[in-house]
């Protein structure tokens, strides 16, 4: 994992949340790497939120999360 800046550090702790499955601390994590200044890949922390809404059966916050992740930078990357 890359370590360019805090959100994608904040990115990468929430992706380890997740394989955790503390979905309240993943979700935390994927919110403070969408604040962090300078972020440039927004769309992986939204596409990374909606499944942890998904996992958590919380289907219509995870269908905004992915339809935010599509309309992003860096969801393609």
């Amino acid at each position: 994992p890359g370590f360019d800046g805090p959100g994608d550090a904040w990115l990468n702790l929430g992706n380890v949340y997740r394989d955790q499955m503390r979905h309240r601390e993943a979700e935390e994590a994927f919110r403070a790497a969408l604040a962090a200044p300078g972020f440039d890949t927004p769309g992986k922390a939204w596409n990374n939120l909606g499944i942890v809404y998904h996992d958590q059966n919380r289907y219509r916050e995870a269908e905004e999360a992915f339809r935010a992740a599509l309309a992003a930078p860096g969801f393609d990357t």
